[in-house]
């Protein structure tokens, strides 16, 4: 664990839960916490489909943008269909 970037190191409440494994990837703790700890008021499949359309360079409404280099949360960018959606 301490060779990964602490922005990527699973935090508290992550480690003992079973959350989705794509919570991983995301480089801000309390983000990942918040998601942890609402996982029943969301699709975990349904969400995840959405974050994953950052990769997807054609998609004209992804969800996520990173600008940089990924473990640097500074660099992800929340479009404003992803805040609409999450409400």
């Amino acid at each position: 664990m301490k060779l990964l970037p602490y922005s990527l190191r699973p935090s508290a409440p992550q480690c003992p839960c079973h959350g989705h494994p794509w919570l991983a990837f995301l480089p801000e703790p309390r983000v990942r916490d918040n998601l942890i700890r609402v996982q029943e008021r969301y699709d975990e499949d349904e969400l995840c489909s959405d974050i994953q359309g950052f990769w997807n360079l054609s998609a004209t409404d992804n969800m996520l943008i990173v600008w940089g280099k990924p473990s640097d949360p500074r660099n992800w960018e929340v479009t404003e269909s992803f805040t609409r959606k999450l409400g």
